[in-house]
């Protein structure tokens, strides 16, 4: 069961939903660009617990909700339940870093299966 209310503030939030929202406004602001534009809503989870979802479009675009992303301690996801977790490698800002550039250029992440995950669905 998912739970959703308003983002206020960032210090509650688990350490690396907030690390990677605090680094996110910053560069989104660098472009002119509100976060809260992208319709933020706190989430509470039961595996992945609490976390941020949004759209990756500018709120003026008409299909922003077909491509929310959530931020969690552990990983985004992307709709379709595909995941960039994060790693030692793969830090939550480097990640956050690929989700600037495609909400920036409004291309945003798509995860498409690759053919032996197809195969085995």
């Amino acid at each position: 069961m998912t739970k959703q209310k308003q983002v206020k503030g960032l210090k509650h939030l688990p350490p690396n939903v907030q690390l990677f929202l605090e680094h996110l406004i910053v560069g989104l602001d660098c472009f002119e660009l509100d976060f809260y534009a992208y319709k933020p809503l706190e989430v509470q989870h039961d595996t992945y617990g609490t976390g941020v979802t949004f759209s990756q479009l500018y709120s003026a675009h008409k299909t922003s909700a077909e491509y929310n992303v959530v931020v969690s301690n552990g990983a985004l996801h992307l709709t379709g339940g595909r995941t960039l977790p994060f790693t030692n490698e793969q830090a939550p800002l480097k990640v956050m870093l690929l989700l600037l550039s495609a909400m920036v250029t409004q291309e945003p992440l798509e995860a498409e299966p690759c053919p032996r995950c197809s195969e085995d669905a």
